[in-house]
């Protein structure tokens, strides 16, 4: 027994049949979905975008036409050209291919290739509109900015550059300045603390100097207090032991030679001592009177350097195109080089050295009178002046 039921989800295009009876669904089963009512300018977005899609699909699964070979030697050879593989360009490509195609990417791409095509198209009338004198001008105008840019950005650069040479120059100056001051302050702080490391021993060895002398004196005084006592004792009749007596002698000079030796160390030590500060106080003289003569030097050379601009006017570098580079190169070489120094003064001191002198030409001490002349002709060119 055949028995047909509807379909449960119809087609969106789906009619009932005229003759299927009355709307009854098998049981346990849902309606089918109503269509959605669409506005015609979405229904015709959506058409456009699927067959936008088509189009595409279409065209990449598109047959190989005549000029593609072509086309694609031309490709690869551009390619190679610009140090590309044409490998990893098929590969590139491969790639690209197995992407999935995103709808909006397509539309974005697609307006800017209309924008691009109408501009280019502008461009093209434009062209075609122009004579050859305007596009001339134009090629003229446009190559005018483009070399004005081109300068703008080599003074950019440049004055980068400059930049970037004062700033090094300038932390030079800074680091040998700081590093001057530095070792000034440093040896002057070493100075310091070498003069209160000598200060201090030289006080504690006249500390001790004076603890010998004050030792040396009261041996001194109690040989004397008991050289009185022995006499007292003589005069009311008693005698001291003359091993007592020996004992005290040898004993007191024992401790006169101590005294005495370790008098000597501290004496010689005081002597160096001594010597050291002098030796540094005649260096620290002699480094001022060497910076007194280099500030005397310096000043003098800066009057110089005034006194000769203020003669001859500023010293500029020539520049090696400046057609007066040989000669100031000729004229300058004695600062630069001995030997054209020597060259140079040899050539002065010839013509200053005493008659009769090997190699010399003294310049005459009176006037240079002219000689007589060789010729009657030279004799009637000559004006007479008595």
């Amino acid at each position: 027994m055949n028995r047909s039921f509807p379909n449960p989800f119809p087609p969106p295009n789906f009619q009932p049949e005229p003759n299927s009876g009355s709307n009854q669904f098998p049981p346990n089963s849902h309606p089918p979905p109503l269509k959605p009512v669409m506005n015609q300018q979405i229904q015709q977005h959506h058409q456009q975008q699927f067959q936008l899609k088509e189009e595409l699909i279409q065209t990449e699964h598109a047959t190989v036409l005549p000029g593609k070979e072509k086309d694609t030697e031309w490709i690869n050879s551009w390619l190679d050209r610009k140090g590309v593989k044409s490998d990893d360009w098929k590969v590139q490509k491969k790639e690209c291919v197995k992407t999935p195609v995103n709808v909006y990417d397509v539309q974005e791409k697609t307006k800017r290739m209309m924008f691009l095509m109408a501009s280019l198209q502008k461009q093209i009338k434009i062209l075609k509109s122009c004579d050859q004198h305007q596009i001339e001008e134009e090629m003229r105008t446009t190559n005018k900015l483009k070399e004005r840019i081109k300068k703008q950005r080599e003074e950019k650069y440049l004055s980068r550059q400059r930049e970037l040479e004062q700033r090094e120059q300038l932390h030079k100056e800074i680091d040998e300045r700081l590093k001057k001051v530095h070792d000034k302050y440093g040896n002057k702080r070493q100075q310091r603390e070498l003069k209160q490391i000598a200060d201090k021993v030289l006080g504690e060895i006249r500390k001790k100097t004076n603890d010998i002398t004050r030792a040396t004196d009261l041996l001194k005084n109690l040989t004397k207090l008991r050289k009185l006592r022995k006499d007292r004792l003589l005069q009311q009749g008693v005698n001291t032991k003359p091993e007592s007596d020996a004992d005290f002698e040898d004993k007191v000079q024992d401790c006169l030679a101590v005294v005495k030796t370790q008098k000597k160390v501290y004496t010689a030590e005081n002597k160096a001592l001594q010597v050291m500060l002098d030796t540094e106080q005649e260096e620290n003289k002699e480094k001022e009177r060497e910076k007194l003569q280099q500030i005397l030097r310096s000043l003098e050379i800066k009057k110089q350097k005034k006194d000769d601009r203020l003669l001859f006017g500023e010293s500029e570098p020539v520049d090696m195109n400046d057609p007066m580079f040989m000669f100031s190169q000729y004229y300058d070489q004695a600062q630069v080089s001995v030997d054209a120094l020597l060259q140079i003064r040899c050539d002065w001191d010839r013509f200053s050295v005493p008659e009769g002198t090997p190699g010399g030409n003294r310049i005459p001490d009176g006037f240079v009178l002219p000689e007589k002349p060789s010729s009657d002709i030279w004799t009637s060119a000559l004006k007479d002046e008595t």
